[in-house]
């Protein structure tokens, strides 16, 4: 999974990409969480794009925060099987 672009912006929209190489599985949608303070939902789903590879679009909103600290869970799944992926970042207010 990749946010581009880098460093990821504030209130403009942010590109999610996802490949999946080596398995069937789907992504399903992305949650993002805020860990240092709470924020509304933030939820991404996805359209493939090729094969393997899907995109989404989600905008990070300003916060009272400098610095904040998200929680990335995409959920993926492949049949009757599912799974979670997890990954932390931050975003940084000028």
């Amino acid at each position: 999974m990749a946010l581009l672009p880098r460093p990821v912006p504030l209130m403009k929209p942010v590109q999610v990409r996802v490949s999946v190489e080596g398995s069937d599985a789907i992504p399903q949608r992305l949650d993002i969480t805020g860990l240092n303070m709470r924020m509304a939902p933030n939820l991404v789903t996805f359209v493939p794009v090729e094969d393997g590879i899907w995109r989404g679009e989600t905008i990070f909103p300003v916060c009272s925060q400098r610095r904040m600290h998200w929680q990335a869970a995409l959920t993926l799944r492949a049949g009757d099987r599912s799974w979670l992926v997890k990954d932390e970042f931050h975003t940084v207010r000028p």
